[in-house]
């Protein structure tokens, strides 16, 4: 109180919403099967061609491929669009071919995407030199290209309503912006390899638009599908009212922030949305201050944003750019900022909604007990494993039993965290099942890491701890593969489509079988081994899901002749911890980045769509003694 006026209550931060979880609830409730495995790589990679036609580094950028002369050409789409296949789905291939290899439809679509997008941007650009709005002059190249579309353009939108107890900051990434050859205004553009859901296209690109006002631009907005054939739905302000008075509603619900009458019933949605990240201290704060200081006197035009957060390993912090500023030229900053901040592994920039997420190392990293991870939301999951913990203390989990991630694969160098992983993937599993539902077999060729578990209930009595070379690892797959096809039998004897159906049927049914190898590449000493080896993860990992049998194979070196394309292939789930090169986490992860996690840990998660930063959590004694039962002898920590 001042002067005997009581202050005013400071204001509250806004809560952070990002158009991806908006997008999510849209087609959950238009019912829309959530893209996997081909169907999301495709997607994948088709926005990365778009991107790089409007503006990318591949030195096929419309601009820079196009002159006069060959935009009027009569077979332009068709050249076109073979460069873009030269220059950015060839080489994107050489490391997601294997995500095609059960489901070459989706390659065939992608490309037949390709051609029907090279036809439309051929036919944009041609009507736009037609309208005066691009000219060409010879050397100096297309007059106006600058002004004729954004790729990848960064949108934020603070919106507060009547009736909400704070306001909400939305954010995310406009795939493209074009402008209107007819009205020369700018519209608003989502690409969609695929038609499915219209309904939720459309609702996510009224969002989009709604934002691009906010940042104070006006237009008309166009949802461009490429598959089966070119679709345009273009839409105006007038049309977009209705449904952008919906989508404020949706966020108010999201956000937590609307009213209790005026909530719409969604108890698991709302479970998931409550946990919040940890605030920054004011010493994160200041190293958040210093790293924008450090991109201005870089050149770019960038400012802090909000909030910034604290993780157990690293600060998180939002960068906006300004029109002006060049994402990939940010993005490249990331051994500037290494060096210029003192740290001792360089942080990891990706792009967020709205902006760009840096993620600095903490030096006062914190642990995570296994203890303090909360299991209520796997209650929805029928195998659920737990992967790690995000930003906001949200543990996230994968279904064994689920087609996207049946089978794993873990990365991750010494001091990485990997061993304690694999133990914390077994606690999780035992924090789930009894062992009348689940069964391990623990492959151990280091004959450290599965120590306290060699006593448990949870063991398999046809194979239990493996040591190999003592134990014969192609029997034993032979082993898993028998059991695999007798469940077989017993599923076409019952008319059952997989084990949770044969439960739901019969009483006697068996347990799941979970196979844990804490060191894969020791069991690949030859060719010929390996050869062998893979034919049966292969044939595991083709029909192992529905007769109740997972692999989750872990790895020190991640080199070719260890992750190979069969194992990317039937291995869908990617666990990977710092690694010690880019290529090694591009050959896990199709992207670099995990070289430079900051290990303990800090891991990088990936079952088809973008990578997932989380903290596996650390066996507490606690735990240990809760899960594993009497100490053996303890060994191994959180450092493998």
């Amino acid at each position: 109180m001042r002067g005997g006026v009581p202050e005013a209550a400071p204001e509250q931060a806004p809560v952070a919403v990002t158009v991806s979880g908006v997008r999510r609830e849209i087609w959950r409730a238009a019912g829309a099967p959530a893209a996997e495995g081909a169907g999301a790589e495709a997607g994948r990679l088709f926005h990365l061609l778009a991107a790089e036609a409007l503006g990318g580094e591949a030195g096929c950028a419309w601009h820079e491929w196009f002159d006069e002369g060959a935009l009027e050409r009569e077979d332009a789409a068709r050249a076109y669009a073979s460069a873009l296949y030269e220059k950015v789905l060839g080489p994107a291939l050489a490391s997601a071919a294997p995500a095609f290899e059960e489901n070459p439809e989706a390659l065939l679509r992608l490309w037949s995407g390709t051609q029907r997008f090279a036809e439309w941007l051929t036919g944009v650009l041609r009507e736009c030199r037609r309208r005066g709005l691009i000219e060409w002059q010879g050397q100096r190249g297309w007059k106006g290209a600058e002004r004729l579309a954004r790729a990848e353009m960064p949108l934020v939108w603070q919106v507060r309503e009547p009736g909400w107890r704070q306001a909400v900051e939305v954010r995310g990434t406009l795939d493209a912006l074009f402008r209107d050859p007819a009205s020369g205004r700018w519209m608003v553009v989502e690409w969609k390899l695929a038609a499915a859901a219209p309904e939720a296209g459309v609702a996510q690109l009224c969002l989009y638009h709604r934002m691009l006002e906010a940042s104070g631009e006006d237009g008309a907005a166009a949802l461009v599908s490429f598959d089966p054939e070119l679709r345009q739905t273009l839409l105006d302000g007038e049309r977009m009212a209705e449904a952008q008075r919906r989508l404020v509603e949706l966020i108010g619900r999201l956000a937590g922030v609307a009213q209790p009458a005026a909530r719409v019933a969604a108890p698991l949605l709302e479970a998931e949305t409550a946990a919040r990240p940890k605030p920054a201290s004011p010493a994160h704060l200041e190293l958040a201050e210093k790293a924008v200081a450090v991109l201005r006197a870089r050149g770019h035009d960038v400012s802090l944003g909000q909030p910034v957060h604290a993780g157990p390993s690293f600060v998180q912090i939002p960068v906006r750019l300004s029109a002006r500023s060049s994402v990939r030229r940010v993005m490249g900053e990331a051994h500037d900022l290494q060096v210029q901040l003192g740290l001792k592994s360089a942080p990891i920039l990706r792009k967020g909604e709205g902006c760009i997420l840096l993620e600095v190392p903490r030096e006062d990293r914190e642990t995570l007990p296994f203890r303090a991870v909360s299991f209520g939301g796997a209650a929805r999951l029928r195998a659920p494993l737990l992967v790690g913990v995000d930003l906001a203390g949200r543990p996230h989990f994968t279904d064994l039993a689920g087609s996207r991630a049946p089978h794993l694969l873990v990365a991750g160098a010494t001091g990485s965290g990997k061993s304690e992983w694999m133990r914390t993937a077994a606690a999780s599993l035992m924090a789930t099942h009894t062992p009348a539902d689940l069964r391990l077999v623990l492959i151990d060729p280091k004959r450290t890491a599965f120590q306290e578990l060699r006593r448990s209930p949870y063991l398999w009595d046809r194979l239990a701890v493996l040591m190999p070379p003592d134990d014969d690892m192609i029997e034993a797959f032979d082993v898993l593969i028998e059991e695999m096809e007798s469940r077989y039998r017993e599923l076409e004897r019952l008319g059952a489509a997989d084990l949770w159906e044969w439960k739901a049927k019969e009483k006697g049914a068996p347990p799941r079988i979970v196979a844990l190898c804490d060191e894969y590449a020791d069991l690949v000493q030859s060719a010929a081994a390996r050869r062998e080896l893979e034919n049966r993860i292969a044939r595991l990992g083709a029909k192992a899901r529905a007769a109740g049998i997972h692999l989750v194979l872990a790895t020190q070196r991640a080199s070719k002749d260890v992750v190979t394309g069969v194992i990317k292939a039937n291995l869908t789930g990617r666990v990977c911890l710092r690694v010690a090169d880019p290529l090694e986490s591009r050959l896990v992860l199709n992207v670099s980045g995990a070289e430079n996690l900051t290990g303990h840990g800090d891991l990088l998660w990936w079952a088809g769509e973008e990578p997932v930063r989380l903290q596996a959590p650390l066996m507490d004694e606690e735990s240990r003694a809760r899960y594993f039962g009497p100490a053996v002898r303890r060994t191994g920590g959180g450092g493998e």
